[in-house]
């Protein structure tokens, strides 16, 4: 399980190029002012529900940051933006083992923060969608 996680970790340092933007969304409010100051918790992780009372969460910060929950781990790193698309990394996490179902939540949500992905809002959901269209769903947590 640990060789699995650190091939995880070793796929997880993506070298972010693209610098830090000031998109705008429909509506016109910048896409970086509604993705921080806000802990935005998983629905779908690419197409896929989340299991019930797992916790996977992202939180952007304004200084280019991210932290959050896998489900089981802990991580955090940089991302940038450039228009409406968000790419991350370097990144860490911790090492926790998990149960297998919320391990394998984790390391697909891991998979998606690897990816660049377009970054789009509707009511009031955060949408990151994959290159392949695969959609992660999150809502604020209250």
């Amino acid at each position: 399980m640990y060789g699995m996680k650190t091939k995880f970790v070793l796929a997880l340092i993506v070298v972010g190029v693209l610098s830090m933007g000031c998109a705008k969304q429909e509506g016109g409010e910048d896409i970086l002012i509604q993705l921080t100051d806000k802990v935005w918790v998983a629905e779908y992780i690419l197409g896929v529900p989340v299991i019930d009372m797992t916790h996977s969460s992202i939180e952007f910060g304004k200084d280019g940051t991210v932290s959050g929950l896998g489900g089981c781990n802990s991580y955090h790193g940089s991302y940038t933006l450039e228009g409406n698309v968000v790419s991350f990394g370097p990144m860490a996490a911790t090492m926790r083992a998990c149960v297998e179902a919320i391990s394998d939540q984790e390391m697909r949500f891991f998979q998606s923060l690897a990816q660049p992905q377009a970054v789009k809002f509707k009511n009031g959901l955060l949408l990151l969608i994959a290159q392949d269209g695969k959609i992660s769903k999150f809502a604020v947590q209250d």
